[in-house]
């Protein structure tokens, strides 16, 4: 009300423009020290990450900061800056908040960047296929190779592989669509096409239609329908990472007093979460839980454990809210009294949040960050409880914040504790378990985090070093890319004498940029390319949705506005001998360059046609409808369209799919000029008898005429 009222008087006083203007600007000074204290980063961490799901072969990975490489370990979160290699005859699986990522063999990748809004990866050599399962408003999902900039612009299933030598990148758009881009052009990707791009200009480059699936197509689609009709999506957001494996390896079940619980069914005896695995350290948030069970990720990431009857089990937040990962919802414990407690020497201490119980990040997070990663992971009935725990938590010196009673602290084995020089290294926890009897948890204090500095081995998860990683020459591989990537992480060995002095708190923004600053950090050159706008670049028509395993016929047809000196007309049609569902070689693919309006068609030709084929797009009724002298045709022109039947696809993608009905096109329009035909005969047979019916009528009136 005040400021309304100031503001008319600045209306009819400028002189006092400028105290009203300091006036605004103290008052949103004042504001924004309200929301971030000191001392906090105002550059919160991601709210999701990447997991490393599955692998078959030899696989490794590269910490982001770090130069070596070691062998993969499931469920090790992938977070911006991490390298992978899957080696000859090996698989892997990412997962996303978004989808599933394939790697298939000798495929090197690198995920440039991977927040709230953006998922760049770079493919520098192999294979690589991508299920995207849902794609939020705003958000980037972009491949990055050698030849040409990928961007996946809606859900839908896509695969981009890069030669062994970097000078030819192929995108397949299976469904979906995307735009690949280059200098001063890009090209529209639509559902049954494919294109190969060759050398760092992406004017040069072959159309044709998607290929059949192969082996690796068809083991990605195996594993991606696990997430098609899993019952956990009942009790989990469809975005919480690693939510599939649940269904495997435990059941719901409904705990008055908490709702809908998973137990997990095969666990050693005295199992208790945070208990088999280790301890890594990841940036930007420290120290970071990795689970040895291979449904571990979802429940020590997200919601909290509870101690029942039946044993412990895993309560999901909210399925109503979008999820905010957390390296490990836990509480830690120590103090003097603790380590005096424990007679094997000191120890460091954790245990489960229990439901409702606020989780304090050991990271520095702002007021947003702090209220979304709690009430996203479990039921706050009272959200005036987290403000007030913040402000403590926001500023260490005070000490007004009520003690808690955390419901797990006391539970079975619900404390585990080893040495902290076991912790550093981040050793298997099971192995270094140090016995914590019930009167050390009587003198613990809960702490903030665990103040132990990493070690080197923390980085990397103890991982043993590995002969597999992708030759120098792929390292050093540069890429195309739309949107400029963040700079490269801080390597390892600058973080470590920081780390020393930060007292378990890993290096935060301004640290981070501090070490930027003093030495620049090398990394592979990534060429960003801004192409013109889309009227004046290339791009190829958008049909209607297609078969998973072979396009539709109007897809099967060369893009409309293709320059011709990026590819001349009679080339482009496909051989059959290469690409079994090829578009067919027709002039009209070139002569429809300019775009014409679809007006010179007759509407009397479009009637007689299946709405269902013609409605999502009226460029499809023109590419299967042939010109008036072409029906004495039909068996030559059927011959380079199978039966649907004998395409080898999986049976399983192509239920759904009505657009298969599209290859019997050219009988169908046979069958719509015939009946004209039959009508104008019995037309012209009706027409010879009027006359004698019409004379006789007469006679007769004349008659009576008479009469």
């Amino acid at each position: 009300m005040m400021m309304i009222g100031t503001r008319r008087t600045v209306r009819r006083t400028p002189g006092r423009l400028a105290s009203m203007l300091v006036a605004v600007v103290s008052l949103i000074s004042f504001s924004a020290l309200a929301q971030t204290p000191p001392g906090v980063d105002t550059a919160d961490p991601p709210t999701r990450v990447g997991r490393l799901a599955w692998f078959g072969g030899d696989v490794s990975y590269s910490p982001a900061g770090d130069d070596q490489w070691v062998q993969a370990q499931v469920n090790r979160p992938i977070v911006t800056g991490d390298r992978l290699w899957a080696d000859r005859d090996a698989k892997l699986e990412l997962s996303l908040d978004n989808g599933s990522w394939f790697l298939g063999s000798l495929t090197s990748i690198t995920v440039s960047n991977l927040d709230d809004r953006v998922t760049q990866v770079q493919l520098q050599q192999g294979t690589l296929d991508v299920d995207l399962r849902r794609m939020a408003q705003g958000a980037i999902v972009e491949i990055d190779s050698p030849n040409v900039a990928f961007s996946l612009t809606q859900p839908g299933r896509y695969r981009v592989d890069v030669d062994a030598e970097g000078n030819a990148t192929t995108v397949i758009v299976r469904n979906g669509m995307g735009v690949a881009y280059g200098n001063d052009v890009s090209y529209d990707v639509t559902a049954g096409q494919a294109y190969r791009f060759r050398g760092a200009d992406a004017h040069d480059n072959d159309f044709s239609a998607a290929p059949p699936y192969d082996e690796f197509d068809r083991w990605a689609a195996a594993r991606e329908r696990r997430f098609e009709n899993a019952a956990a999506t009942r009790y989990v957001s469809p975005e919480v990472v690693g939510y599939a494996d649940l269904d495997s390896y435990g059941r719901w079940s409904t705990v008055p007093q908490y709702g809908n619980v998973w137990f997990p069914t095969a666990v050693a005896v005295g199992w208790a979460p945070y208990r088999y695995g280790h301890w890594a350290w990841i940036s930007p948030w420290g120290w970071t839980w990795v689970d040895d069970a291979p449904w571990g990720f979802a429940p020590f990431h997200y919601g909290r454990w509870v101690y029942v009857d039946r044993g412990w089990g895993w309560i999901p937040g909210p399925v109503s809210v979008a999820p905010c990962y957390a390296p490990a919802l836990v509480a830690f414990v120590g103090g003097a009294g603790f380590g005096v407690a424990i007679s094997s020497g000191p120890a460091i201490g954790w245990f489960p949040l229990g439901p409702s119980e606020i989780y304090r990040p050991p990271y520095s997070v702002t007021r947003n960050y702090f209220r979304q990663v709690n009430v996203s992971n479990t039921v706050i009935n009272n959200t005036t409880n987290i403000t007030n725990i913040y402000n403590n938590y926001a500023r260490p010196g005070r000490s007004n914040e009520p003690r808690v009673n955390y419901v797990n602290m006391h539970a079975p084995n619900g404390v585990t504790a080893v040495p902290p020089t076991a912790f550093a290294r981040a050793e298997p926890v099971n192995r270094a378990l140090v016995a914590v009897p019930a009167t050390a948890l009587g003198a613990a204090q809960v702490v903030r985090g665990a103040r132990v500095a990493p070690q080197r081995s923390a980085f990397t998860g103890s991982a043993p070093v590995t002969r597999a990683a992708p030759p120098a020459a792929v390292e050093r591989r540069g890429v195309v890319a739309r949107v400029a990537p963040p700079p490269p992480p801080v390597p390892i060995s600058r973080q470590l004498p920081v780390l020393e002095g930060n007292a378990g708190q890993p290096i935060n923004h301004s640290q981070a940029n501090a070490l930027r600053r003093e030495a620049p950090v090398a990394a592979p050159p990534v060429r960003i390319v801004t192409p013109k706008p889309a009227s004046s670049a290339t791009r190829a028509p958008v049909p209607a949705a297609a078969s998973p395993n072979r396009a539709p016929a109007a897809e099967r047809r060369a893009p409309a506005t293709r320059p011709e000196t990026a590819r001349p007309p009679e080339p482009r049609a496909q051989p059959q001998a290469t690409a079994p569902h090829a578009p067919p070689t027709s002039s009209r693919t070139e002569t429809r360059e300019p775009r014409p309006a679809p007006a010179p068609r007759p509407p009397e030709e479009r009637a007689p046609r299946p709405p269902v084929q013609h409605a999502p797009n009226p460029q499809t009724e023109r590419a299967p409808r042939p010109p008036v002298e072409q029906p004495p045709r039909p068996p030559a022109e059927r011959a380079p369209h199978p039966p649907v039947e004998q395409a080898p696809r999986p049976p399983a993608q192509h239920a759904p799919n009505p657009q298969a009905e599209r290859a019997p096109a050219r009988p169908q329009v046979e069958q719509a000029q015939r009946p004209p035909q039959q009508s104008r005969g019995e037309e012209r047979q009706r027409g010879e008898q009027k006359p004698p019916e019409n004379s006789k009528k007469g006679d007769e009136k004349r008659q009576n005429e008479g009469q």
